[in-house]
Protein backbone atom coordinates (compact mmCIF):
# COMPACT_ATOMS: atom_id res chain seq x y z
CA UNK A 1 0.00 0.00 0.00
CA UNK A 2 1.36 3.50 -0.97
CA UNK A 3 1.12 6.46 1.52
CA UNK A 4 -0.25 9.74 0.62
CA UNK A 5 3.05 11.82 0.50
CA UNK A 6 1.36 15.06 0.47
CA UNK A 7 0.95 17.26 4.27
CA UNK A 8 -1.98 15.74 6.02
CA UNK A 9 -5.03 18.02 5.76
CA UNK A 10 -5.13 18.65 9.30
CA UNK A 11 -1.85 19.71 9.67
CA UNK A 12 -2.25 22.18 6.15
CA UNK A 13 -5.09 24.01 7.82
CA UNK A 14 -2.85 24.68 10.69
CA UNK A 15 -0.19 26.19 8.74
CA UNK A 16 -2.33 28.08 7.13
CA UNK A 17 -3.79 29.81 10.60
CA UNK A 18 -0.02 30.21 12.09
CA UNK A 19 0.55 34.25 11.95
CA UNK A 20 3.71 36.42 13.11
CA UNK A 21 3.53 39.87 14.45
CA UNK A 22 5.98 42.57 14.42
CA UNK A 23 5.31 45.66 15.69
CA UNK A 24 8.04 48.56 16.71
CA UNK A 25 7.81 51.46 19.28
CA UNK A 26 5.34 53.63 18.10
CA UNK A 27 2.76 50.53 17.84
CA UNK A 28 3.19 49.97 14.00
CA UNK A 29 2.20 46.58 12.97
CA UNK A 30 3.14 43.71 10.35
CA UNK A 31 0.96 40.37 10.66
CA UNK A 32 2.87 37.60 8.42
CA UNK A 33 2.14 34.16 7.74
CA UNK A 34 4.35 31.13 7.46
CA UNK A 35 5.27 32.24 4.12
CA UNK A 36 6.20 35.96 4.77
CA UNK A 37 3.30 37.29 3.38
CA UNK A 38 2.50 40.16 4.40
CA UNK A 39 -1.05 39.51 5.54
CA UNK A 40 -1.78 43.03 7.57
CA UNK A 41 0.24 46.35 8.08
CA UNK A 42 -0.79 48.92 9.80
CA UNK A 43 1.92 52.40 11.12
CA UNK A 44 1.40 55.39 12.79
CA UNK A 45 2.58 58.43 13.71
CA UNK A 46 3.15 59.81 17.03
CA UNK A 47 -0.03 59.69 19.21
CA UNK A 48 -1.48 56.95 18.24
CA UNK A 49 -3.11 58.00 14.79
CA UNK A 50 -3.11 55.77 12.00
CA UNK A 51 -1.15 56.76 8.95
CA UNK A 52 -1.38 53.62 6.88
CA UNK A 53 -3.82 50.78 7.18
CA UNK A 54 -3.34 47.34 4.87
CA UNK A 55 -5.60 44.33 5.01
CA UNK A 56 -4.97 41.35 2.27
CA UNK A 57 -4.00 43.85 -0.38
CA UNK A 58 -6.72 46.82 0.57
CA UNK A 59 -4.36 50.48 1.42
CA UNK A 60 -6.28 53.08 3.53
CA UNK A 61 -3.95 56.18 4.03
CA UNK A 62 -5.41 58.48 6.20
Amino acid sequence: MQRNRGQHPVRRRLRELQYYYHTDYLGSSYITNLDEEVVQHIEYVAFDEVFIEERKNIWNTH
